[in-house]
């Protein structure tokens, strides 16, 4: 009788720590949730009105002094493209180009 009394108070007491656990659980799920929802709206509403404010001010400066400027069409941003090389360019080139030869040789 005393083996049994005892089963049925684990039984009750684990049933209890269930119940507990599970409205933990739920009591967590609704709480980021609601975490969740917050970040999603105040995401939303910056990220509106200063992509709205990034465009406006990128296409006036930059409009007005490059005509032949290509811009990338998924971040909107210039695409710079290679410069001509003037004479200094090449020696400091050059230059970089026989030390690396020099310091892989040592080794």
């Amino acid at each position: 009788m005393a083996f049994l009394a005892r089963v049925k108070v684990a039984e009750r007491e684990s049933a209890k720590r269930r119940k507990k656990s599970q409205k933990k659980d739920k009591k967590e799920k609704k709480h980021k949730k609601r975490k969740k929802d917050k970040t999603k709206k105040k995401g939303k509403k910056s990220s509106k009105s200063s992509k709205a404010d990034r465009q406006s001010d990128s296409e006036s400066e930059l409009d007005s002094d490059d005509s032949g400027v290509m811009y990338s069409a998924v971040s909107g941003r210039k695409i710079r493209l290679r410069r001509e090389q003037s004479a200094a360019d090449v020696a400091e080139d050059r230059g970089r180009k026989e030390l690396l030869r020099l310091m892989n040789a040592r080794y």
